[in-house]
């Protein structure tokens, strides 16, 4: 495994754990490298990270609307929040699924490959869909930060 692509994902997910509030220790468990269980659900670490770094940013998604829907009087006066909002009721489904097709891509490039029977997955893709999601929660986060 190349160590470059669990520090991209730390990152995204470092970035989504700080928008939707979540600490980064329940995402990796503060670790460099993820551990993986024998017999578990997930043979590749860069699956297991990638699938958490969707799964939060669909928290912080949510979490971002739920905010805002509680509080839309009061941010009613800052129209680049109500913005926002409007583009993620618009895009977080297209945003999210376009993850996943990404992710399953992945998925299945790595179980061919490792059958023999293909070429070494391709990560640029998934991390296109993850930078997408990353630019996303960077903006929420920039919004709930000026708009406590």
């Amino acid at each position: 495994m190349k160590p470059i692509r669990n520090v991209r994902l730390l990152i995204v997910a470092a970035v989504l754990s700080l928008a939707g509030g979540f600490c980064l220790a329940n995402l990796t468990g503060c670790q460099h490298a993820v551990t993986l269980e024998a017999g578990g659900a997930y043979s590749d670490a860069y699956l297991a990270t990638t699938d958490q770094a969707i799964l939060d940013t669909a928290k912080t998604l949510d979490g971002f609307l739920s905010w805002y829907n509680a509080n839309a009087t009061f941010l009613a006066k800052y129209p680049a929040v109500g913005q926002l909002a409007a583009k993620v009721t618009a895009h977080q489904n297209e945003w999210l699924r376009d993850a996943y097709a990404a992710r399953d891509v992945y998925a299945n490039a790595e179980v061919a490959y490792k059958a023999g029977k293909g070429a070494a997955p391709s990560v640029a893709a998934v991390n296109s869909a993850l930078s997408v999601l990353n630019d996303i929660a960077t903006q929420i986060n920039s919004a709930k930060t000026a708009h406590p």
